[in-house]
């Protein structure tokens, strides 16, 4: 008799096992096959679905804030390049350029529509380039700073 009863705990075992692994993997989603399979008690299976929609909340938060960070990117892609044409053509000529223009069409095919300004200091051995990228004011100046 005792065997019987084993085995068909063994046999049943299978639903915690799939409702764990829900969890685990599929949190957001958990909490269907949860009330569906499992023979949790009913405040175990409220507690995993509460935990399931906090984990759905969060989920999202993160998601759109990746989100909000890559759309951020892309619109400062273009100073980036300008700021990596700055660069380049201060380590080759010793200094930056008086201008922007003074980049094409060797180092940046165009200047960007980016609305930025470009301010050469130090008689040349320092720059400070500006721009307004989705309400956020940057401020770039040389990667390598000369001595």
């Amino acid at each position: 008799m005792d065997e019987v009863t084993s085995q068909e705990g063994r046999s049943e075992s299978w639903r915690d096992i799939v409702s764990i692994l829900f969890i685990a993997y599929l949190t957001p989603v958990a909490a269907i096959p949860v009330w569906l399979i499992s023979r949790w008690s009913a405040l175990t299976k409220w507690i995993v679905t509460a935990i399931s929609i906090i984990a759905l909340i969060l989920l999202y938060y993160t998601s759109y804030s990746g989100y909000q960070f890559a759309k951020f990117q892309d619109a400062y892609k273009p100073v980036l390049e300008v700021q990596q044409a700055l660069d380049i053509y201060g380590i080759e000529k010793g200094q930056y350029p008086e201008n922007l223009e003074a980049l094409k069409p060797k180092y940046l095919k165009e200047i960007p529509s980016t609305q930025m300004t470009y301010e050469p200091l130090e008689e040349g051995k320092n720059y400070s380039l500006k721009a307004t990228i989705k309400d956020r004011n940057v401020d770039l100046g040389p990667v390598l700073k000369s001595e």
